[in-house]
């Protein structure tokens, strides 16, 4: 008989082989847990690399100015004790905690704050440069203060700010010689709950308690042990036997989430995940001639079954989109006041007629190659879905499968695509991620609009959006930009993704902060 130990040790090979020697030689103790990674991560440090792993560990390494528990719209004190945003929206003033150190032993000060947001966060993060696009400076008074003074209001400055996303790293550190290249980028020094510990490449990442930690009841844990297993059936091996205590976000093959749902030591969740608002497109590329009719778009829609798309190939897991806006994204954006597209063939039928789209020899109306993002199973399943949906009303469409480099080259710069399914992040904030995927100016940018959909109004509405200081105004705004995109059709919305966590449920508190795995894991803990 072969053990489940032994069957996972050869699934996942060195990377849980590596971190079981480590386990036995310190000795599993109530204190550590252990999350999977899906390959290894090129960095630890967020603050210069946006890829899911490393926001997942650096997270519990760094601090943020603010934390979030149950809504974006409240934040909590961090790194920042108190703040004050001036009626005009164009100064922030942040009164930071006294008392803070470095995991080095050295003070923090509002000195960190500035170098961070002006020197690592605007120049090297892929969304800093969205998120602090209309700031100017940031000003130190003194060591417990950093006043952010705005060219314009930036209201959505405020969800971004927790440390999986706005991470603030010691100046100390970083302001000598190339920040891309410092060695702290692979061995963090942070003021977060847990301390860099080791990082055994293709095997593991080791952090240990803060001792020192602002928040003084706080870390729960002793160690926190990521450990490198990149092949899914050797995940679902460990969280089943309790190797593993955490796997996210889809930690084991969809099809295998329904069998978790019984498995007696194990817990799922769905919740953890709003800061991203995952989900999935049908994307035209706009400069085809065969989707320049809008009522060809609009037909093709309504060939597409969401609600099939999330029952068979999501297993459930998700939500048919209605809009290019998550339902469940924070801030009241989301509208169901839009054009929607019901499955509905008759519907596809006449409107193709109508665009003047005939059958051909064959019956065939026209074809078309169909470019399916290649670094989810599910995305491939989608294009084959809609490729033999759109036979029934004449469209051929043969599906392409390529490498990721390939796939975003064909998508994003060259445009040679002439459709893609994909998915993305809508972020906290329309204006961090969706605003990317319709604005002109974004036109030929990586995860940007790969449509070419340019239209004036939109532009002008995420503009206006975007340095509007009222709440209620930008709900109104967003409204208006769904109304328009739902009509438009640059895109078709397939479906709102539901990224699920596994875990043991020895673990407590996990699903208590508002961003799951995401979270720091201050208040994160194992039952004896």
């Amino acid at each position: 008989m072969i053990s489940r130990r032994h069957l996972l040790q050869g699934s996942a090979a060195v990377g849980f082989g590596a971190y079981s020697g480590v386990a036995r030689a310190q000795g599993k103790g109530p204190g550590r847990i252990t999350l999977a990674m899906f390959g290894e991560p090129p960095t630890l440090q967020m603050a210069i690399n946006t890829a899911a792993a490393v926001q997942i560990i650096s997270s519990k390494i760094h601090s943020g100015l603010l934390t979030y528990d149950g809504d974006f719209s409240k934040p909590k004190p961090n790194l920042a004790e108190s703040w004050e945003v001036a009626p005009d929206g164009k100064t922030i003033t942040f009164h930071l905690r006294q008392g803070v150190t470095w995991h080095d032993g050295k003070p923090f000060t509002s000195e960190d704050v500035k170098f961070t947001i002006e020197n690592v966060i605007k120049r090297y993060h892929s969304r800093g440069r969205i998120t602090f696009a209309n700031l100017a400076s940031v000003e130190t008074p003194d060591a417990n203060t950093a006043v952010f003074h705005l060219n314009q209001p930036a209201p959505y400055i405020m969800v971004a700010l927790h440390s999986s996303e706005t991470p603030i790293v010691p100046k100390h550190i970083y302001e000598n010689g190339d920040i891309l290249g410092n060695p702290a980028n692979n061995a963090p020094i942070g003021t977060g709950p847990y301390k860099f510990k080791e990082w055994k490449r293709g095997a593991y990442v080791l952090l240990e308690r803060n001792q020192n930690y602002f928040r003084k009841d706080e870390p729960l844990l002793e160690q926190i042990v990521f450990t490198n297993i990149s092949d899914a059936g050797a995940r679902s091996v460990a969280l089943e036997s309790g190797e593993l205590d955490i796997g996210a976000p889809w930690p084991v093959p969809l099809a295998d989430m329904q069998r978790f749902e019984t498995v007696k030591n194990v817990s799922i969740t769905t919740e953890g995940f709003t800061p991203f608002g995952p989900m999935s497109f049908f994307e035209f590329n706009l400069k085809q001639p065969m989707f320049q009719d809008p009522k060809v778009r609009k037909a093709i829609a309504h060939c597409i079954d969401r609600v099939r798309i999330v029952d068979t190939i999501y297993c459930g897991y998700g939500r048919p989109a209605t809009g290019p806006i998550n339902s469940k994204m924070p801030g009241g954006f989301y509208s169901d006041a839009v054009t929607q597209y019901k499955y509905d063939l008759k519907a596809a039928e006449r409107l193709l007629d109508e665009a003047g789209v005939k059958r051909g020899a064959g019956g065939i109306r026209f074809s078309f190659t169909l470019e399916p993002a290649p670094w989810a199973p599910h995305l491939p399943q989608m294009a084959e879905y809609v490729a033999q949906s759109l036979s029934r009303v004449g469209i051929k469409v043969e599906v392409r499968l390529q490498d990721a480099a390939t796939w975003i080259k064909r998508a994003f710069t060259t445009r040679e695509a002439q459709a893609v399914v994909y998915a993305t992040f809508n972020m906290m904030d329309p204006t961090l991620g969706v605003q990317r995927q319709y604005v002109t100016s974004t036109i030929g940018v990586i995860f940007g609009n790969g449509s070419g959909y340019s239209n004036p109004r939109i532009d002008e509405l995420f503009a206006k959006a975007q340095t509007e200081n009222d709440a209620a105004e930008r709900v109104k705004i967003f409204a208006e930009i769904q109304k328009i995109l739902t009509d438009d059709v640059p895109n078709i919305p397939l479906s709102e993704e539901r990224y699920a966590t596994i875990y043991n449920k020895r673990v407590k508190n996990l699903t208590t902060p508002l961003l799951g795995v995401y979270d720091d894991f201050g208040v994160v803990g194992v039952s004896s």
